[in-house]
């Protein structure tokens, strides 16, 4: 006599599974926040190599021109001959060159054909090729420039309207203007520091450049924008005898001293002050080396580290 068993396999009651899903939340709950610091410190790692790279090609750009690094704004016309005492700028970039430092850097950081476009028929080279007849999307301000782009700031990837490309960085005006130019017009943006020379207080001391919102308030941050409304130009420190009235005292009192700013989604904020996305704001120094800077850093320590020649020796953590 034979006999037959019959089995049954047995599955996961309601109670196991909703154990199970619980044990899974508790999992992702756990784990999530660690993916998100790691992304965060990718990206600040991302953020310091381009700060690294575009100080570099300053110095690149500078060794091309007896080590003068470039000024914050420069226009076409400045430093044709007949050069006159009237001539305020005396430095290696001029003439027949139309821009913001951030363009000079462009052969010196592998864009150089966007340097091209801005190629004119009479033989200048202009930021703003075709604005001369309204914006223009082969424009060298309309494209945008990878190495400009912070990956910790999605708004500086964007395009502001009338196809202005937008950055994510921004230059030490202290360092790239001239702040104790007292003539009107153009002449305080046309810096023409010399590396090794006038940084008294060392280039390891002196930040170059730092991370500034893509988009603050009404205005965006325009990696090649002219002085004509300078609330677009991709500034920080933006402090000196001509910056008086609308954009505050020629003095340390002065907001746009004030340490980085954190980000605010509502954009409320200041149009000359550097800006910290992530608890920190990333710093290039004149000599190439980068820092993070956490917004509650001594105002004191951040006014001396963004003035090249005040006798200050003092240096970022």
């Amino acid at each position: 006599m034979s006999s037959t068993h019959k089995s049954t396999a047995k599955g996961f009651t309601l109670i196991e599974l909703l154990v199970v899903i619980a044990i899974i939340g508790v999992l992702v709950g756990l784990l999530l926040p660690a993916v998100q610091q790691a992304r965060a410190a990718a990206r600040r790692a991302e953020s310091m190599n381009k700060l690294k790279q575009l100080a570099l090609g300053f110095h690149n750009a500078a060794s091309t021109r007896k080590d003068v690094l470039p000024p914050a704004w420069m226009e076409e016309w400045i430093g044709r001959p007949p050069r006159t005492s009237n001539d305020r700028y005396w430095g290696k970039y001029s003439p027949n060159t139309r821009g913001t430092a951030f363009f000079y850097v462009l052969p010196f950081i592998e864009a150089v054909e966007i340097w091209d476009r801005g190629a004119m028929p009479n033989g200048d080279t202009r930021c703003d090729q075709n604005n001369i007849d309204g914006a223009n999307s082969n424009d060298p301000q309309a494209m945008k420039v990878p190495q400009f782009v912070n990956p910790k700031d999605p708004d500086s990837a964007k395009p502001h309207s009338g196809d202005w490309a937008r950055a994510g960085y921004a230059l030490n005006f202290q360092v790239f203007g001239v702040p104790d130019e007292t003539w009107g017009g153009w002449w305080d943006m046309m810096g023409q520091k010399v590396i090794n020379v006038d940084f008294l207080d060392g280039t390891t001391s002196t930040v170059l450049l730092a991370e500034k919102s893509g988009k603050c308030d009404n205005y965006s941050n325009l990696w090649t924008h002219g002085q004509w409304n300078r609330r677009y130009m991709p500034l920080f420190a933006v402090v000196g005898a001509q910056r008086t009235g609308d954009f505050g005292p020629n003095d340390d009192t002065n907001p746009a001293f004030d340490a980085p700013q954190q980000f605010s989604a509502s954009y409320d904020c200041e149009e000359w002050r550097a800006t910290s996305r992530d608890g920190s704001c990333c710093v290039a120094m004149v000599d190439g080396s980068t820092k993070s800077v956490n917004p509650d850093i001594n105002r004191t320590t951040w006014i001396q580290v963004l003035k090249p020649s005040d006798g200050s020796t003092a240096k970022l953590p």
